[in-house]
């Protein structure tokens, strides 16, 4: 489920003058987008009536308070300006660029109903609570960030940087430097194969303290799971209780998901990239277009991409794991 946002502005930019963007503003007012609900995650559990409720659309009544950092100054938050849609983008209280190429406005301008097609998650006044899947022990050692050379994840991240504007796409902040966070879908049916599809939905640019909400168990093993958790209710808007049975229904999909093989669909990113597989992934034979890495211990399959691997050697046997 996309965000009217995203249909909006896709439209905007196939139309270079004003006059046209007049006749489209009357046809597509700026307020329909404001009060629709913002989606930031592509898959929501409704499978309860607790569930449906804590991931219903709803107003945000107060901004959350600002988070420590050392970006945007005190009082300011920063705004998701795309290359392409700048020309857009009101320029009144509009604060910037900095050295990286970063925009910011008050706290107070960015609930105004001109800057909420800019705004981040955390500043959205209509939105649904986002949604945290949590990566399968089987499929663990085999995101992007794991399977693609340097060369490749360093082409596929910029695009997703730029297209933030080095901006922190949830809270509109930074203190260091911006990563890169993968959505992913599951297709959780059974199959003939024994291989279910993990779909890449998109890519988010993120702070270091936002893209850890979407590994709670990497934060509890660094000690942070209160942080963490702390983080996700004030922008989500939720309740202790509501914190809670998200992450109940977060661990049950998480154990269930863990006894299948997955499958990565790739066809989202663009079709003119041919990714480069890092040292370390080999196919386990020739015949078969099952990828391993002994190292992580970890195999997966590819589709929906060109890839090509940077380790040709093949494995004659499966290891024991």
């Amino acid at each position: 489920m996309k965000s009217p946002y995203f249909v909006r502005i896709s439209i905007i930019f196939k139309w270079k003058t004003q006059p046209k963007l007049a006749i489209l503003n009357r046809i597509f007012p700026l307020e329909r987008f404001v009060n629709s609900p913002f989606v930031l995650t592509p898959t929501y559990p409704t499978t309860s009536v607790d569930l449906k409720r804590i991931y219903a659309p709803r107003e945000r009544k107060v901004l959350p308070k600002r988070w420590s950092s050392e970006w945007p100054p005190k009082g300011m938050i920063g705004v998701i300006v795309r290359l392409y849609d700048f020309s857009n983008v009101p320029k009144d209280g509009l604060e910037g660029p900095d050295k990286f190429g970063r925009y910011h406005v008050t706290r107070a301008d960015i609930v105004k109903d001109e800057w909420q097609p800019f705004a981040p998650f955390v500043a959205r006044r209509h939105f649904v609570p986002f949604h945290v899947d949590m990566i399968p022990a089987t499929s663990w050692g085999a995101s992007l960030a794991n399977l693609l050379s340097p060369h490749s994840w360093k082409q596929v991240r910029r695009e997703v940087f730029q297209r933030a504007g080095y901006v922190c796409e949830i809270c509109g902040q930074a203190d260091g430097p911006v990563e890169c966070h993968e959505l992913w879908a599951f297709d959780d049916q059974n199959t003939v194969d024994g291989w279910n599809t993990q779909t890449l939905r998109s890519l988010m640019c993120l702070c270091h303290d936002c893209h850890e909400m979407f590994h709670p168990g990497l934060a509890d093993l660094n000690g942070r799971a209160k942080e963490c958790s702390d983080r996700r209710k004030a922008v989500n808007a939720w309740t202790k209780k509501d914190h809670d049975i998200a992450g109940a229904q977060m661990m049950k999909k998480f154990e269930q998901r863990s006894n299948k093989r997955w499958r990565l669909d790739l066809s989202s990113l663009p079709q003119n990239l041919t990714l480069e597989i890092k040292l370390g992934w080999r196919r386990i034979n020739k015949d078969t277009d099952v990828l391993l890495n002994l190292e992580k211990q970890s195999r997966t399959r590819i589709s929906g991409t060109k890839y090509k691997l940077l380790d040709p050697i093949t494995m004659d046997h499966f290891p024991p794991f």
